[in-house]
């Protein structure tokens, strides 16, 4: 099963057992996404950056802690070239053979954490984020006269930490953050994803 049913699946059930109030929030909005591949690129090229969508729900366990869960997905990190191009990855050199090749790596995540929080003011919010985040990661390859192949991690998990600030708009709150995930997995060494994010929260 992904990642995005499982979470929205999640979603369902926690709908269908408790009463909305104000306990709960529900923020989305945009993250950009800086995926840190340790790929240096001489002639090739290299792009880390990608924008994509977020979804959070949580309860308020308290005044200054809530609890909350998330899914995003990480956008495309993308080493791309023609024959010739080179790049280096952990001290070795590589060289593409093919026209027209591109190594993609993305990941489907959900984040399970806990969100303290702190007054600045009536309107201002400071908060932090900690906890576990799982992910399905994967891996493509493509270029002239080859097949197309990919590789998929189903079963993967590490830590996440962030912090931001919210501020509140009548009902809502604007929302800003940075957050950074870890991730490894057996064809990438590592991968750290860093996140602003501008969002929404809206109580019910």
């Amino acid at each position: 099963m992904s990642m995005k049913k499982i979470f929205f699946l999640f979603v369902m059930i926690l709908f269908s057992n408790a009463a909305l109030s104000k306990d709960y929030y529900f923020i989305t909005g945009i993250n950009n996404n800086k995926i840190e591949t340790g790929i240096t690129v001489s002639t090739a090229s290299l792009d880390e950056d990608d924008d994509d969508m977020f979804f959070t729900i949580g309860y308020n366990y308290s005044d200054n802690l809530g609890i909350d869960i998330s899914f995003f997905e990480t956008g495309d990190a993308t080493l791309s070239g023609d024959n010739g191009d080179r790049f280096t990855l952990e001290g070795t050199e590589y060289e593409f053979i093919v026209n027209n090749a591109k190594i993609s790596v993305s990941s489907e995540n959900i984040a399970l954490g806990l969100r303290p929080k702190a007054k600045l003011s009536e309107e201002l919010d400071v908060f932090g984020r900690i906890g576990y985040h799982f992910y399905e990661a994967t891996a493509s390859a493509s270029g002239d006269g080859i097949t197309t192949a990919s590789l998929t991690d189903d079963d993967s998990s590490d830590f996440f930490y962030g912090f931001g600030l919210s501020y509140k708009i009548d009902n809502f709150y604007l929302n800003a953050g940075l957050e950074y995930y870890q991730l490894d997995y057996d064809y990438i060494d590592e991968i750290k994803t860093e996140f602003i994010s501008i969002g929404f929260i809206s109580e019910f």
